[in-house]
């Protein structure tokens, strides 16, 4: 959201969302709990169209990159080169959400 403030008055230009809800799943080195994380949101009673899930991959160096190639054609991916934090990583995500 950004904001310009033009004569005392607050105008606000929005992202137009396509998605009602954006899941952000940071991840370092956790490749034995993220599959059945990303499972579990998958087998919500919640319309598929209605949400995203984006996956940061912070650097990880497991088999996190395994198991995010098995749900390539349902989520999203980020991976980051190097660790950067939990803060930078859902900062990443919340721009790449649509």
């Amino acid at each position: 959201m950004h904001y310009i403030q033009a004569n005392f008055i607050n105008i606000c230009s929005f992202k137009i969302m396509t998605k009602k809800v954006t899941i952000c799943i940071p991840t370092y080195n956790r490749d034995y709990y993220l599959g059945r994380c990303i499972r579990s949101i998958l087998n919500q009673n919640f319309p598929k169209e209605s949400y995203e899930i984006i996956v940061v991959n912070d650097g990880s160096t497991d088999k996190t990159d395994l198991v995010l190639n098995s749900f390539s054609d349902e989520i999203k991916v980020i991976k980051n080169k190097k660790k950067i934090g939990l803060s930078k990583s859902l900062n990443k995500a919340i721009i790449k959400s649509s």
